[in-house]
């Protein structure tokens, strides 16, 4: 049993490329006379809740209430390793420094050294457990690191890689070769089943951020690994560095160093150990590290440290292995390459060697902790010496209600088993996977669970709790449903039942009752967002373009909402083109089920720039996000209105007069556009004849006309690409000899009539009737209250004479004209003379009797070209006026092609003022 001197060469080529911590090795074996070279004891782990965990290093996270472990009892011998059948060699396969891990019922054993040849093999082998922790026959699957095959096609041999199991997945860590470079950082990972082990994958190197085959990887060996809640957590090597990475169906991730293995912080050597052929085990959130040797020598230390997502924390030495208590060598006994696992809250260390070198068949176990390791007691003596009792391979697996260490390895083929006492039920482990960790609200999710280490006929319920909060904290349910429990049947989960419900953030919490066979499970907790609804609004004007003072509106399509989206859409118009000034219309259209009323009609509202704009904004609701549309912007067109008046209106001939024109634009910019200025006269002439309008719509230019006359003046502009063209016009009066402080009116002739009140500047109103003269043809009316009678006319038959007036119309022939005075001396008995120019004899021209304060006659138009008027008491009848041949003194306006000619009429009125001044007169 100990002839192994096959392996003495394989061992000088390691020498002469090794590591620090592999010659560390290697010279501690050389010790021992030994012919293979024992490296740090390797430890695979699969989470807590798989059928079988295993060997060594393992974390065992949950501990079953009211379960009191005593130890393992008797070791019976099993199916030799690599073996069909039987034990005790028959077939079996010498092996030193393979690895093993357990999931659902199947040991799997990866590599290892043939201890009769002193070469690595990669051979992978895997065997049934039962359920009394019988190992069947042992079948070879994949070979190590290969994609297919066994027998070596492709393999890679390696001894002492660090494996462990994770979700029905074997990854393997490092380990050591029989070739050059000896020692690699290649890390392998496969699926497991019933049927064995699948194809392996190579993943990222030891030590390494990223990368494959060597990229920044640390060669090394014999890795104390354990893994805990997806994380695996890998200290030694000969070395005090500590690392850790995740684990997924996708293989291993990035490498993070952390704590040095013995510091209370830091990393890279600062007070930390370096330790090699150590073993290590983990139990809920923490790391408890036995033996190994430092500075080539065995210790009895043990250290513990808790360990989380983001690493290892500090490291505190505890209770020496073998000792009742303390720590620091207080009784404890130094051992390296052992192997160790954990069991129901405790940890159970079998065989290795001691401080001399010499393999020992001892088992120690004791209680674990978040305080540390307590008190070692001493277990059945493992297997039948004599057996190479260092670098065992041991697991744990349970079936049903029996729970069983393995052992095989050591150098030989052996394989034992032992029960494990005070079990109650079945370690189990519940995991859970969400259909989605963001979901739109309105789409249905689910919750999957999975649960791991029951029995064949698991049973009991799953329960899944839907939190208000994002971490399992709040209140259940708030509109989702709360609680929803399922039954398990086979070891199977269903489903957490679709959900559908309001937006925010939950969390959600499965958790297993367990039955009578299988114990209860939590799994962690899980976060989902469920995102409100992100829609999108379009938009369409009724027009592109509006004139002001008209009517439009505006429709809207809600797009990638929920079916039955509410809240409102709000129309706002807005007076320039870019959605920046709103004029305070707005229309609010709620929405039903998605769909978007139209707006109400907008009245489109004068705007400087030209345009105007309407922006559509979505409320949201509780499913959906608010939005707005794009800003629309349609265009403003109106009819410029365009205005010229000339200061004074009535001149004489040659005497300049100055227009004001203004442009009143409803919309758009108006500075620097042109106006043209036109006369009806051919004489008449404007400086400049184009003037420019400034930015407030106006400018001026000075009109001459040598010729005597009433003329139209119009402005004319053209407009531009907002408001439509327009005309301005007025009259002024040109005439020689006009008295000086007259007054005068401008207008048309309208249906043959016309008329002037100039009452308050004159005292004088005229209203002509009976003209013949096209409506639209323009007349200009002068009036005067002349300071005396006119010289050299004869005298007017009057007494108590009130004043005397000049009235003059021009711009039509025919018609009659009612003039009053309008003074406050007037009698019931006052009179109104008329001296026509064609008679020069005074005729009286009275209409009916005066009112008191007005007195009118009825003259023809053709008796009023510079004609004076007397007001006063009669002396003698006068006789009434006849009409005239001709219309002297009357000037007939041209019309201006294309308009209706306004006419401005100038009215001059002198007026005479009391009684008393015309009695002393006189």
């Amino acid at each position: 049993m100990y002839a192994g001197g096959n392996g003495v060469g394989r061992w000088n080529a390691i020498l002469q490329s090794a590591t620090i911590a592999a010659l560390i090795a290697a010279l501690t074996l050389s010790v021992l006379g030994l012919g293979i070279a024992p490296t740090p004891s390797q430890s695979a782990f699969t989470p807590t809740g798989e059928a079988w965990i295993s060997q060594s290093h393992t974390d065992r996270g949950d501990v079953l209430p009211g379960a009191t472990f005593s130890g393992p009892g008797n070791w019976t011998e099993q199916t030799d390793y690599g073996a069909a059948s039987g034990s005790s060699g028959s077939g079996g396969l010498d092996v030193l420094g393979d690895s093993c891990v357990s999931n659902l019922s199947y040991a799997y054993c990866v590599g290892g050294q043939n201890f009769q040849s002193g070469t690595d093999v990669s051979d992978v082998f895997y065997a049934p457990v039962s359920s009394s922790g019988v190992i069947g026959s042992w079948v070879e699957t994949v070979d190590y690191a290969a994609a297919s095959g066994s027998s070596g096609t492709g393999g890679i041999g390696v001894e002492f890689p660090s494996c462990v199991e994770y979700g029905g997945y074997i990854y393997c860590i490092a380990g050591s070769l029989s070739v050059s470079p000896f020692f690699v950082s290649k890390v392998f990972y496969a699926p497991l089943s019933a049927s064995g082990v699948g194809a392996w994958t190579e993943t990222t190197d030891f030590g390494a951020a990223s990368g494959t085959t060597g990229s920044g990887g640390i060669d090394t060996a014999e890795l104390a690994c354990a893994v805990v809640a997806g994380y695996v957590y890998c200290a030694g090597g000969g070395t005090s560095k500590v690392f850790y990475a995740q684990l997924s169906a996708s293989g291993v991730g990035p490498w993070t160093e952390t704590t040095d293995y013995a510091a209370a912080t830091g990393s890279s050597g600062s007070g930390g150990q370096a330790i090699s052929i150590q073993a290590c085990v983990s139990n809920a959130t923490y790391l408890y590290c036995v033996g190994g040797q430092l500075s080539f020598s065995a210790t009895s230390r043990v250290f513990y440290a808790p360990v989380s997502a983001s690493g290892v924390g500090a490291w505190s030495e505890t209770t020496d292995y073998g000792a009742a208590s303390g720590a620091t060598g207080a009784g404890g006994s130094a051992i390296y390459a052992t192997t160790c696992f954990s069991y129901n809250g405790s940890i159970v260390c079998v065989d290795g060697n001691n401080a001399t070198n010499t393999a020992v068949d001892s088992v120690y176990y004791a209680p674990l902790a978040s305080t540390g390791v307590g008190a070692w007691a001493v277990g059945g003596p493992f297997g039948d010496a004599p057996l190479y009792t260092y670098h065992e391979y041991c697991f744990v697996g349970s079936q049903v209600s029996s729970v069983f260490a393995l052992c095989d390895g050591g150098g030989v083929s052996d394989t034992f088993s032992s029960p494990l006492s005070s079990i109650h039920r079945a370690f189990t482990n519940l995991t859970t996977q969400l259909s989605a960790t963001s979901v739109v609200v309105g789409t249905p999710w689910y919750d999957t669970a999975t649960l791991h280490g029951a029995t064949v006929l698991a049973g009991g319920q799953v329960q899944y709790t839907v939190y208000s909060d994002s971490q399992c904290n709040g209140n259940a349910g708030d509109n989702i449903t709360a609680i929803d429990s399922v039954n398990v049947s086979g070891g199977i989960v269903p489903d957490l039942p679709s959900q559908v419900g309001r937006a925010g953030g939950f969390s959600v919490r499965a958790s297993y009752s367990g039955d009578a066979l299988n114990a209860p499970a939590v799994a962690s907790c899980e976060v989902i967002q469920i995102l409100r609804a992100a829609p999108s609004l379009t938009t369409a004007l009724s027009a592109t373009s509006i004139a002001v003072g008209g009517s439009f509106g505006d429709s809207a399509t809600l797009s990638g909402g929920t079916p039955d989206a509410g809240g409102a859409v709000t129309y706002f118009l807005y007076d320039d083109g870019d959605c920046g000034s709103a004029t305070g219309q707005s229309s609010l259209a709620p929405v039903t089920n998605g769909v978007v009323p139209s707006s109400s009609q907008f009245t489109a509202v004068g705007s400087t720039s030209g345009y105007l704009s309407v922006l559509a904004v979505y409320s949201g609701d509780d499913k959906n996000r608010g939005t707005s549309a794009a800003c629309e912007q349609l265009s403003l067109t109106a009819t410029a209105m365009v205005a010229i008046s000339c200061t004074p209106d009535g001149t004489s001939p040659g005497t300049p007069t100055a227009c004001a024109v203004s442009v009143t634009a409803i919309v758009g910019p108006i500075a620097g556009e042109a106006v043209s200025l036109r006369s009806s006269s051919a004489t008449g002439t404007f400086s400049p004849a184009v003037c420019t309008l400034n930015r407030s719509g106006f400018c001026g230019s000075t009109y001459t006309d040598p010729t005597a006359g009433a003329v139209a003046l119009t402005a004319s502009y053209a407009g531009d690409g907002f408001n439509h063209g327009s005309l301005g016009s007025t009259i002024i009066g040109n005439f020689p000899n006009l008295p000086s402080g007259a007054a005068s009116t401008s207008t048309t002739i309208v249906g043959g009539s016309a008329s002037a009140d100039d009452r308050n500047s004159s005292g004088i109103s005229v209203s002509l009737s009976g003209s013949s003269a096209v409506g639209g043809t323009a007349v200009a009316i002068f009036a005067t209250d002349l300071a005396s009678a006119p010289a050299g006319e004869p005298a007017v038959s009057l007494s108590n004479v009130l004043g005397y007036y000049d009235v003059r119309i021009f711009g039509v022939t025919d018609g009659s004209v009612t003039v009053c005075i309008f003074n406050s001396l007037v009698e019931s008995k006052t009179v109104l003379d008329l001296l026509p120019p064609e008679t020069g004899t005074w005729v009286r021209a009275t209409r009916g009797s005066p009112l008191s304060g007005e007195i009118c006659g009825d003259i023809p138009v053709a008796s009023l070209s510079g004609t004076p008027l007397a007001a006063g008491d009669p002396l003698s009848s006068v006789p009434a006026p006849s009409p005239a041949p001709s219309l002297a003194g009357t000037y007939v306006l041209a019309a201006v092609v294309g308009v209706v000619v306004v006419v401005a009429v100038a009215v001059a009125v002198w007026r005479r003022r009391g009684r008393e001044d015309a009695n002393r007169s006189q």
